[in-house]
């Protein structure tokens, strides 16, 4: 019976555990498309003013920047 109660808790935490990888890696799988939607449109942004007589600056990513 005593670890009956020593058992619960751990399965309880494993539980929330397990249901806030589960919703973290939805949240990520969310942000990932975000983010190609968002560079999709950069991309498209980029192309459009490159072809008018808009000239853009060279833009270089922070050095904290890391590819996915």
């Amino acid at each position: 019976m005593g670890n009956a109660q020593w058992r619960e808790p751990r399965e309880s935490s494993s539980l929330q555990s397990k249901g806030e990888v589960t919703s973290l890696t939805t949240e990520v799988a969310s942000l990932r498309t975000k983010l190609t939607s968002y560079k999709s449109h950069m991309s498209l942004i980029i192309q459009a003013l490159s072809q008018s007589s808009i000239h853009l600056p060279d833009i270089c990513p922070p050095s904290t920047f890391e590819p996915l």
